[in-house]
C-alpha cells in the first residue's frame, strides 16, 4: 500500500513540475519562487473500499507561491499560476477552492501564497 501512496504523490509532483514550476515536497528554509509546495493534507488517506487492493482517496495540500515584491505584479503572477495549474491537471483529480492570497515570509523572501486541496483516487 505504501508504494501506491508514494507513486500517486510522485505522479502529482511530476505533473506540477511539467508546468515549469519548482515543486517542493515540504516547506524548506529558502524557496525559489514561483514554486509549489506539495504536502499531505488531513485526512491524508481515506479508504473507500477494502480488499486486497483497497480503493483510496489521497488528499494533498498544494501551496502556490510567487514573489511578493510588488502587490499588483504578485497578484497578477499568482492569478496566472492558478490558471496554469487549474487548466493542466489530469482528469480524476478533485480540486478544492483556492484560499485567499496571503503574505508568507520564508527565509529572506516575502511570498504571496494561496492553498488548494487536491484529492486523488487510487
Amino acid at each position: 500500500m505504501a508504494n501506491r501512496l508514494s507513486d500517486a504523490r510522485a505522479a502529482l509532483k511530476t505533473t506540477l513540475q511539467a508546468l515549469g514550476y519548482i515543486v517542493y515536497s515540504a516547506p524548506v528554509e529558502t524557496m525559489t519562487p514561483p514554486c509549489l509546495i506539495l504536502v499531505p493534507a488531513s485526512p491524508y488517506a481515506s479508504i473507500v473500499t477494502i480488499g486486497a487492493t483497497p480503493k483510496m482517496i489521497l488528499s494533498f495540500q498544494v501551496t502556490l507561491c510567487v514573489a511578493a515584491n510588488d502587490n499588483q505584479a504578485a497578484l497578477t503572477n499568482l492569478d496566472a499560476m492558478i490558471q496554469s495549474v487549474s487548466e493542466n491537471l489530469p482528469t480524476g483529480i478533485r480540486v478544492g477552492d483556492f484560499t485567499q492570497p496571503k503574505i508568507a515570509q520564508v527565509g529572506p523572501n516575502d511570498l504571496l501564497t494561496t492553498d488548494i486541496q487536491f484529492d486523488v483516487t487510487i
